[in-house]
């Protein structure tokens, strides 16, 4: 029941871009505490990130690009 649950979470999310607490009780018949738990668990492995009153997919995380070769002694010359 449990991982059913997170599943159809993780399905909703994909199909609609956003899960609502207050709609995953009603379709649940589950606790808010209950909800707040499995969206924590999914926020901790990564599959969606928590906003205000329910849960968006996880954006992938920034990163900078790394620095072309032979960028980085120009980089070094101009620090004082």
């Amino acid at each position: 029941m449990l991982q059913e649950r997170r599943n159809k979470i993780v399905e909703l999310l994909q199909k609609d871009g956003i899960v609502k607490v207050s709609e995953l009780i009603k379709l649940f018949d589950v606790s808010v505490e209950t909800v707040r738990r499995d969206l924590e668990y999914l926020e901790e492995h990564g599959v969606l990130s928590r906003v205000y009153g329910g849960a968006v997919p996880a954006q992938p995380r920034a990163t900078e690009p790394p620095i072309p070769p032979g960028r980085s002694s120009i980089l070094k010359r101009r620090r004082p």
